[in-house]
């Protein structure tokens, strides 16, 4: 397995921002696990980074679900892999 770097903290305090940049410097990819943000049409209040300031870095499990789909743990565990 490759080695996987975690960012997490509080809401609005840099994490995408930071992810962004360790991406970069590491030609890595990002593995969103928002619990909200996996929702399409969800972009308001999830705080999801607009595809323009992705920067050409590869985001996963972004977008994936309707609103009416249900996503638990074992969902979010089995797609992380899946991306790694």
């Amino acid at each position: 397995m490759k080695p996987v770097i975690i960012v997490s903290g509080p809401t609005a305090s840099g994490k995408s921002d930071l992810a962004i940049l360790i991406a970069q410097s590491l030609n890595g990819e990002i593995i969103n696990i928002d619990s909200v943000q996996v929702y399409k049409h969800f972009n308001i209040g999830s705080a999801k980074i607009p595809k323009e300031q992705q920067k050409g870095i590869r985001h996963h499990l972004v977008d994936l679900k309707e609103p009416a789909d249900s996503v638990d743990a074992g969902w979010y565990i089995k797609e992380a892999k899946a991306c790694i």
